[in-house]
């Protein structure tokens, strides 16, 4: 699964950039070959075995691998859908600290769609929140909250979780239960 690069590798890439890379061949040669560098250093940080092909990797594993290929290229935005399902614990607490410290710089941003709202709490600035297919609420997360404040009973504070259960959930049709 190393990433090694040649010019020879990548000719579907010429074909794809025509002019870009028929000026120059060489700057694209070098994007490659650091983009390939970094795909070694995430699968270096995933701890990622190297001799495995992709169908070999536990689930949990190939959406390590995946992030990993998406880091790569260095994009100045990540979308991301479910990225932490399927992943244990530990392994979605590093992806959430990973994902907060590539959004802190400022130079990139991630938008990433999930269910698992301790996954927000840990690494998101921003959320849109959406119910039923329409947008209820967009901005920072202490907005979120204070949206959501008349929610609240009592003074513990409430978590996304919270929020979104007290609004999302229906009530049960007594019929329902068998």
């Amino acid at each position: 699964m190393r990433a090694n690069v040649s010019a020879n590798e990548h000719e579907h890439d010429v074909v794809a950039h025509g002019k870009l890379a028929a000026r120059q061949p060489h700057a694209h040669i070098a994007d490659t070959r650091h983009r390939a560098r970094r795909l070694d250093s995430g699968l270096h940080l995933f701890g990622i075995d190297e001799e495995k092909r992709v169908d070999q990797l536990s689930s949990g594993m190939q959406v390590k691998y995946m992030i990993a290929l998406a880091l790569s290229h260095n994009a100045a935005l990540l979308i991301l859908d479910e990225p932490t399902s399927g992943l244990d614990p530990v392994s979605r607490d590093e992806l959430t600290e990973l994902l907060g410290r590539i959004a802190a710089d400022g130079r990139r941003s991630v938008l990433f769609s999930t269910h698992i709202t301790s996954d927000l709490e840990k690494c998101a600035s921003h959320i849109a929140f959406i119910k039923d297919g329409q947008i209820q609420y967009t901005g920072t997360m202490d907005g979120f909250r204070a949206h959501y404040a008349y929610l609240r009973q009592g003074d513990a504070p409430m978590t996304l979780e919270d929020i979104i259960v007290a609004v999302e959930r229906r009530p049960l049709d007594e019929n329902a239960i068998v």
